[in-house]
C-alpha cells in the first residue's frame, strides 16, 4: 500500500487535469483557421454561388466548422492560392498568384510587384505564407517562380523561390514592405512540392524544395532578425 495520503493523490490529479485541459488550448496558434476556396468571374456580381468564393472558418466557440459564401473577395481561389490568420485565428490576408487581398477584401497596394509576369500562379502548391519567427506583425509570402523554355517543345521550369514581406499595421490593414526578395535566383525545382516546416528550436522556419529528377533537396531558413540564410543542395 501507498504511504502517499489521498488528498496528496487527488491534488495530483487535479493538476494534471488542469494542464491537460487548459494548456494546450492557450498554446494554440491559429495561424490556418480560416480557408477560402472558389474563384469569381464577375466580380461581386457571381453569376451563381457554384462561380463564387466561399470562406471556411475553424475559429469558432463550439469548434464546429462554419462555411459561409464570401460574394466581398475578387481573388480566384482554385489550386495556388494562400492565406493566413493571425496567431488567434482572425483572417489577415490572401493571394491568389496575381493579387494581395486584405481582410477588407481590398488589393493592397504594390501586389503586382510580387510575380511582375505572373507566372507565380501557374503551380499548384506553388506558395505559402509564414510569420516571422521573431515579430508578429511581419509575414513572409514564399513564392516560386516558372519560367517558358524551348523552342520547338516548350517547356516549363520553376527555377525561382522568392519572398514577399509583408507587414501587419496596428489597425489590421497590411502593407507590403519588401514585394521581392530572392532566395534561389536559379534553380530546377520540382513540380508542386514546396514546403514547410518548423526549425528543431521551436522558432525558426526550414524552407524545402526538392530538385526536379533528383534526390536532392534546395534548403533555405527563415531565421532570427528577419533574414534568409540558402544552404546548399544537399544529397
Amino acid at each position: 500500500m501507498t504511504n502517499i495520503p489521498y488528498k496528496q493523490i487527488a491534488l495530483n490529479h487535479i493538476i494534471i487535469y488542469f494542464f491537460l485541459i487548459f494548456i494546450p488550448d492557450s498554446n494554440c496558434q491559429k495561424y490556418d483557421f480560416n480557408w477560402f476556396v472558389g474563384y469569381e468571374y464577375f466580380p461581386n456580381k457571381p453569376l451563381d454561388t457554384s462561380e463564387s468564393v466561399n470562406a471556411i472558418t475553424f475559429n469558432t466557440l463550439d469548434g464546429n466548422i462554419k462555411l459561409q459564401y464570401e460574394y466581398k473577395s475578387t481573388l480566384d481561389f482554385i489550386k495556388y492560392g494562400c492565406n493566413i490568420s493571425d496567431a488567434d485565428g482572425n483572417y489577415l490576408f490572401s493571394w491568389d498568384g496575381k493579387k494581395l487581398e486584405d481582410n477588407q477584401y481590398k488589393i493592397v497596394k504594390r501586389s503586382n510587384e510580387i510575380c511582375p509576369d505572373y507566372y507565380c500562379e501557374a503551380m499548384s502548391m506553388g506558395s505559402f505564407i509564414l510569420p516571422n519567427p521573431v515579430y508578429d506583425d511581419l509575414y513572409h509570402l514564399i513564392t516560386t517562380h516558372v519560367s517558358i523554355c524551348g523552342d520547338s517543345i516548350v517547356m516549363l521550369k520553376i527555377d525561382q523561390l522568392n519572398d514577399a514581406r509583408i507587414r501587419l499595421n496596428k489597425d489590421k490593414s497590411i502593407a507590403i514592405e519588401d514585394p521581392f526578395v530572392p532566395i534561389i535566383k536559379e534553380g530546377n525545382m520540382d513540380w508542386g512540392k514546396s514546403t514547410a516546416c518548423r526549425h528543431a528550436n521551436g522558432r525558426d522556419y526550414w524552407i524545402l524544395n526538392p530538385s526536379k529528377n533528383s534526390n536532392s533537396y534546395y534548403t533555405s531558413l527563415i531565421v532570427r532578425g528577419i533574414t534568409f540564410s540558402f544552404a546548399i543542395i544537399y544529397q
